[in-house]
């Protein structure tokens, strides 16, 4: 789902479940008896696609994480002996630089991981004979790059496989949920 639509599902859900949880107050009301139980039904075949589009992309999905994961953690190993490197020398710049959490590597989008580790490797890559005092070294480098393509052509097999996940989620529903009465 777009994020568009998984805000939209969340607003419904909200609507769906404090209509529910205030069923006494409008039960003797035949219209809108009527028209939330079009909207719960419109709300169930929205459920119904997301779970579809899930189980669609749930193998990739996984794989793709776990090497953002990977490419995440060895960005922040060589984000923090840069920092140190920077502390060391007094250099602040180059420590706000890449100046990185575990979150912002990860908890981001696909793009802004990969951009944010490859900052990471070419800021690393420009002082990397001065970062063995770090325990860093070209081979971290090489290994963090090598991650960083895996994602990069993981990200890809995603959008690949996604072609059955995007047809989930731009059919169109039977018809449109009834807007509620105000």
């Amino acid at each position: 789902m777009t994020d568009k639509q998984e805000n939209k599902q969340r607003m419904y859900l909200g609507i769906k479940q404090v209509c529910e949880n205030n069923s006494s107050l409008w039960g003797s009301l035949p219209a809108f008896a009527n028209n939330f139980n079009l909207f719960a039904t419109q709300v169930t075949a929205i459920e119904n696609k997301r779970n579809e589009q899930a189980i669609k992309s749930g193998g990739f999905t996984k794989a793709r994480d776990k090497k953002k994961e990977d490419m995440a953690d060895s960005a922040l190993v060589i984000a923090g002996a840069i920092s140190a490197y920077a502390s060391e020398k007094g250099d602040e710049p180059l420590g706000q630089k890449v100046d990185f959490t575990i979150t912002s590597l990860f908890n981001v989008r696909d793009n802004v991981a990969k951009a944010r580790a490859q900052l990471v490797h070419n800021t690393a890559s420009e002082i990397v004979s001065r970062l063995s005092d770090q325990g860093v070294m070209q081979s971290d480098l090489d290994d963090l790059q090598t991650l960083i393509t895996q994602f990069t052509e993981s990200t890809g097999e995603k959008l690949y496989a996604g072609g059955s996940t995007q047809a989930a989620t731009g059919e169109p529903m039977s018809s449109k949920a009834p807007r509620m009465a105000a």
